[in-house]
């Protein structure tokens, strides 16, 4: 019986070929190229359900594992998806294409949709600290209140 683990390995194994060749790694492309790996017998009535749920399996198995080239803000980045030469530059980010989060080599992004992933880290950066800010004035509150100040 096919597991859960092998189907994984042949996801990051197309994904891999993909890396090599500097293309985008779009869910439903890779999705597409397993199912035809493996085709479903037309042989029930019911067919078509197992068909759709089996898609629908490997379409979420894949896109786990393209949601990987996310915004990376962690304090120390996975240094496998860091660019040779940086600190934290990934290989690869996410960008919507067709409605979809494709996972797109930074050598194939445009300046254009580089900034966007600046722009997004810049908005991070100022959520975040004012996040830290808010707990700072929050620690300060409760302090005032325990002591009625």
């Amino acid at each position: 019986m096919f597991s859960r683990s092998e189907l994984t390995r042949e996801i990051a194994r197309i994904m891999l070929r993909l890396e090599q060749r500097k293309l985008p790694k779009h869910p439903d492309w890779i999705t597409q190229a397993i199912m035809r790996r493996h085709p479903l017998p037309k042989v029930t009535k019911h067919a078509d359900f197992y068909e759709y749920n089996t898609r629908a399996n490997v379409r979420e198995a894949v896109a786990a594992q393209v949601r990987r080239a996310k915004l990376n803000t962690e304090a120390v980045p996975d240094r496998q998806g860091v660019l040779e030469g940086f600190e934290r530059l990934q290989k690869e980010y996410l960008v919507e294409r067709d409605g979809t989060e494709v996972a797109m080599p930074i050598e194939s992004m445009s300046d254009e949709q580089l900034m966007e992933q600046f722009y997004k880290l810049q908005a991070m950066e100022k959520g975040l600290f004012q996040h830290g800010q808010e707990i700072l004035r929050y620690i300060d509150l409760r302090r005032s209140a325990r002591t009625g100040t």
